[in-house]
């Protein structure tokens, strides 16, 4: 202990096993001159990376069509939620049966939280696509979050149901 009160010790004595995220609680024990103790506890959240990116999914289009609008929402903040202090540049993949996969970047400003992509899906013959969106930070791809999409071109032709777009009417 240094005469101001502080230890310090490398980040590699920590018998903490880095995930996504974890929980050290550290306890403190300082005895004074009369030999009285005093405890204090506390809990920190180990992060591993400082970055969190996430698809905000009540904002973001869940079922793909081609021709028609979809809006992808993207939120990257710190780890306590709160905006960076550095432009954030997000690599979005988006990959739906028969539908064309795509991908975009978009720019997160410093100081802010949240962006959005507006894109239209187009058709294409791909029936093996995992059907999902993926959005990374571009220069750490550990900072990512994906969420399951559906292509409605699929799910009617499924069904049996055929689809104009031109003439706004839908077959049976």
């Amino acid at each position: 202990m240094t005469d101001s009160g502080t230890v310090e010790f490398p980040a590699t004595q920590l018998p903490v096993i880095m995930s996504s995220s974890s929980d050290l609680e550290l306890t403190a024990t300082v005895t004074d001159g009369t030999g009285r103790s005093e405890n204090v506890t506390t809990v920190l959240s180990v992060y591993e990376l400082h970055i969190r990116v996430q698809i905000v999914e009540e904002e973001t289009t869940r079922v793909l069509h081609p021709g028609l609008r979809a809006v992808i929402a993207i939120r990257v903040t710190d780890q306590m939620g709160q905006p960076l202090q550095a432009d954030s540049v997000v690599s979005v993949k988006v990959s739906a049966k028969n539908l064309q996969d795509e991908q975009r970047y978009i720019v997160i400003r410093s100081g802010e939280t949240d962006g959005s992509l507006e894109y239209t899906p187009k058709k294409f013959d791909n029936p093996n696509a995992l059907s999902s969106i993926t959005a990374e930070l571009k220069d750490d791809k550990r900072a990512s979050s994906s969420m399951d999409v559906t292509s409605l071109y699929d799910l009617f032709n499924e069904a049996g149901i055929a689809i104009s777009l031109a003439k706004s009417s839908v077959s049976f």
